[in-house]
This record gives structure tokens, C-alpha cells and sequence, in this order.
């Protein structure tokens, strides 16, 4: 069940961001109907009945003047003096046009537009349609914060008997360990260590291998030099005269 719940917040959290993407890219990949919205668009700027369209036509910066020029001759079916601007931003400077025209000429008016530089967005502007994505969107949100509000509740339940659990885990070592290396009867005692965030872990194994060393040659002597500590940890790993785990159950950022 968990993991059904996880998977299903993962998709909500993979789909909120690409349909919330408002204003990254131009005008020629944003999506319009984050661009023209009812704030922007006049009931009577866009005309679809049976036989008239319109036309949503990006302009390249600095082109407005000679699409003003051309866009009626771009097809013979062209409603003059229909173009209008929107007024929207494009952080490359490009504009969003409108223009009305018969549509058994909006597939000329788009090859003929692209020889210009002129690009002809795929857009039919319905406020029900804007209103309804908006709605999508807004649920979508809901949907994925309860989603994570269930997960998180999960996690504080499931928390604490895993860390029970782990600690455990480490007592039962430290006692195999012990009685390994010190055999039965058992005769040893177990601490835990919390050491400061600036440690010096040289410094702190120095210390404790001075307080765990028992007089009569265990530890240093034992061990032996540096050097051959060195060799040691290289044939199988590190070794003290103590037995120890590392334990760290939160992970924190470095300060």
C-alpha cells in the first residue's frame, strides 16, 4: 500500500512542474494558454464560426514592421487590417499576433508565413478552456500535497520502530564482536560516543585508545608501530583495542 502511495506521489510530483512551467521559454514554445488569458484576450479577438479562423502568429523582434507589410498578402483570404497585437512579454523580445481569415486558407497562410520567419501557433482561445485547465492545475496541487502529507505521516509513524530496530541491530554486533575478540564469559561494556561536529578524529582515537589500553602490553604493544597498524588495516581493515560501530542515524548538512 505504502508503495502504491509512493508511486503515485512520485507521478504527481514528476507532473506538477510541467504543467506549471508559465513563463520559461519564448513564444514560440510556451504554452499559450498560459499566455492568453482572459486578462489578455477581448471577447471579440478571436473569431471562429463556421468558415472564419484565427490565426495566432509569432513575429520575430524587430520584424513587426514588415509583417504589418505582408500578412495580407500572405493569402488572398486574409481579413484586411485584422492583425493585433497582444500585449504579452517574451524575454527575447519576440510579439504574438492575431489575424482573422477564411479557413480553407489557414494552411497556405501558415506555409507562406513560414517562409517569412513568421511561425503560426496551433491555439483556439476557450475561457471555458482556460478556466478548466486552472481547475486541473489547482487540483493537481491538492492532490499532491495530501499525497505527501499521507507519505510524511507514514514515515513518522514507521520512524520510530525502525529505530528501534537499528539500535538493536548494533547492540547485538557490538556484543558478537566483544565476545570474539574478548571470549566468554561475556566480562566488557558498551558506550556510545557523540563527538563534536568540528571533530578531530586523529585526536579522538588517540584518547580513547589511551583510556580503553589496559595496563599490561593490550594496545599499543599489541598493535604495534604505526606502520604496521597501517599494514593491518590494509590486510583487513582497522583495529583498536576497543570494538566499535559507527552510528548515524540523521544525516545533517555540513556547517
Amino acid at each position: 500500500f505504502s508503495r502504491v502511495k509512493a508511486a503515485t506521489f512520485t507521478e504527481l510530483k514528476g507532473m506538477v512542474p510541467s504543467l506549471t512551467k508559465k513563463d520559461q521559454g519564448t513564444l514560440m514554445q510556451r504554452d499559450l494558454i498560459d499566455v492568453l488569458t482572459p486578462s489578455v484576450v477581448d471577447r471579440d479577438d478571436f473569431v471562429e464560426t463556421e468558415h472564419m479562423t484565427t490565426a495566432v502568429v509569432c513575429v520575430p523582434r524587430g520584424s513587426e514592421k514588415e509583417f504589418l507589410g505582408c500578412y495580407e498578402t500572405l493569402e488572398s483570404y486574409v481579413v484586411p487590417r485584422s492583425a493585433k497585437r497582444f500585449e504579452v512579454d517574451d524575454k527575447e523580445g519576440n510579439s504574438l499576433w492575431r489575424v482573422i481569415l477564411f479557413k480553407k486558407a489557414l494552411e497556405s497562410f501558415k506555409t507562406n508565413a513560414r517562409a517569412k520567419r513568421f511561425t503560426v501557433r496551433e491555439f483556439v482561445y476557450s475561457r471555458e478552456k482556460y478556466e478548466k485547465a486552472m481547475d486541473q492545475r489547482s487540483n493537481l496541487e491538492v492532490e499532491k500535497t495530501r499525497q505527501e502529507t499521507f507519505l510524511k505521516q507514514i514515515c513518522y509513524a514507521a520512524f520510530s520502530d525502525v529505530f528501534v530496530a537499528w539500535v538493536h541491530l548494533k547492540a547485538m554486533r557490538v556484543f558478537v564482536e566483544s565476545v570474539l575478540r574478548y571470549g566468554v564469559p561475556p566480562n566488557f561494556a558498551a558506550y556510545m560516543v557523540k563527538p563534536p561536529v568540528n571533530r578531530n578524529d586523529k585526536r579522538i582515537r588517540q584518547e580513547l585508545e589511551a583510556t580503553f589500553t589496559p595496563k599490561g602490553g593490550f594496545g599499543k604493544n599489541m598493535i604495534g608501530s604505526s606502520g604496521d597498524a597501517s599494514q593491518m588495516e590494509a590486510d583487513g581493515g582497522e583495529y583498536y583495542p576497543y570494538v566499535y560501530l559507527t552510528f548515524t542515524p540523521l544525516a545533517t548538512k555540513q556547517q
